[in-house]
């Protein structure tokens, strides 16, 4: 739980900032664009990889 929490006060300030250069009014969307779905990525890339490593240990170490 603590992890989600450090993961949102990192990134809920740089998908902000990502996301006021895409409404900015010169838009160019490519490269932020880009950046805000690596970003988003990683973090389902992470937890999903939590998830995978929980249930794994849940099958070598039963309750």
């Amino acid at each position: 739980m603590i992890g989600i929490i450090v993961i949102a006060v990192v990134v809920i300030p740089v998908v902000v900032l990502i996301l006021e250069f895409v409404l900015e009014k010169p838009r160019t969307f490519r490269i932020p664009s880009l950046f805000l779905g690596s970003v988003v990525a990683q973090i389902v890339g992470v937890v999903v990889l939590m998830a995978l490593m929980g249930a794994l240990l849940g099958l070598l170490i039963p309750q």
